[in-house]
């Protein structure tokens, strides 16, 4: 008699299509919990984003128009404010407390608003 081979036959387990619906489900919760918590930070970001340009720009030494007065920072958030109240637009308004952020802690620290000699308060 001729010797057979043994074949083992081997079962790989796959998830069912109901374990597979909810852990879809459960993703798209994931997601839309991370976006509506970006959604609502938003006008923090706005207000980073701002004041991050505004050292930028400094710091590549682009000449910005300003009010000696009130120094780059606060001419802009002053501006920013402006606009906001103006056009009831929140990220507006939260632009310009960045900016005027920026304006408040160069006050604090001594440099004068605008950091320069000629406007400082």
């Amino acid at each position: 008699m001729p010797k057979s081979s043994s074949v083992k036959i081997v079962r790989v387990p796959t998830f069912s299509s109901a374990t597979k619906r909810r852990a879809a489900g459960l993703a798209r919760r994931g997601y839309s919990a991370a976006a509506s918590a970006a959604k609502a930070e938003k006008h923090t970001f706005a207000a980073v984003g701002a004041a991050a340009v505004l050292g930028y720009l400094q710091k590549t030494g682009v000449s910005l128009p300003k009010v000696d007065a009130l120094g780059a920072s606060g001419t802009y958030g002053m501006i920013a404010w402006a606009a906001g109240r103006y056009m009831k637009s929140q990220v507006l308004s939260h632009v310009a407390t960045g900016l005027l952020s920026v304006a408040a802690y160069q006050f604090g620290r001594g440099e004068g608003i605008s950091g320069e000699d000629a406007g400082a308060l």
